[in-house]
């Protein structure tokens, strides 16, 4: 499935309703209002920092499609698993890149969520959603903070076609500053068959970039 700004799979995350928000008790009404002392206090109180509402999202999920951030460094910083999946497949770092919100990124990124793991109903990476959607900043960040080389030539191989320029810009310069030759030709292979003027000349930096690794410079 490919995911448009428009298509089933930017609807495809289900954010908490007014009714689910107003029934919240416990972490996730605090998470949903950003209340941190509330937070320590419940933690103190065993309450379960993972615990699940009936769709699945943790107290952390409910702090990133609210975007507070404070609150979901104070649960992450207490434990919260920033991996687990609400009943679509969606785990934290997808929410936030889903949602362009890049700030919410960077913290789960530095918090130790990770940039590989396949999520949704699409088995699509943050990455991959990002790139569809067009949030060219969320782009940046997760290229920066790809975990491995073989997450970038899944995403390449499945995605890339899709990509916006600027997003394919991104991944194309990182792949450069990693003078890998192998990654080089991959993407050059991927392009090569869908060669427009713009990826034309992204097919030629790679050449000219591998001509230079080849001559050991």
């Amino acid at each position: 499935a490919v995911l448009t700004a428009s298509g089933p799979a930017a609807r495809a995350q289900v954010a908490p309703s007014s009714a689910e928000v107003a029934a919240y008790t416990g972490l996730h009404a605090a998470a949903h209002r950003g209340n941190v002392a509330k937070i320590h206090k419940l933690l103190s109180q065993k309450h379960k920092i993972d615990a699940r509402d009936p769709y699945g999202r943790t107290p952390l999920m409910v702090a990133v499609f609210a975007n507070k951030l404070d609150a979901a460094a104070a649960l992450m910083d207490a434990g919260a698993n920033t991996d687990l999946l609400e009943n679509d497949k969606y785990a934290a770092l997808t929410i936030a890149a889903v949602a362009g919100n890049t700030e919410m990124v960077k913290l789960l990124i530095k918090k130790g969520a990770r940039t590989d793991l396949t999520t949704s109903v699409y088995d699509g990476t943050a990455l991959i959603a990002a790139a569809h959607l067009g949030h060219h900043e969320v782009v940046k960040v997760l290229i920066d903070n790809l975990s491995t080389r073989d997450t970038c030539i899944r995403d390449l191989a499945a995605e890339s076609l899709c990509w916006l320029d600027s997003a394919r810009t991104i991944l194309l310069d990182r792949i450069i500053q990693e003078k890998d030759m192998d990654l080089c030709a991959i993407y050059a292979k991927i392009l090569r068959p869908h060669a427009t003027k713009f990826r034309a000349n992204q097919i030629k930096r790679l050449t000219d970039h591998l001509n230079k690794l080849m001559d050991g410079d």
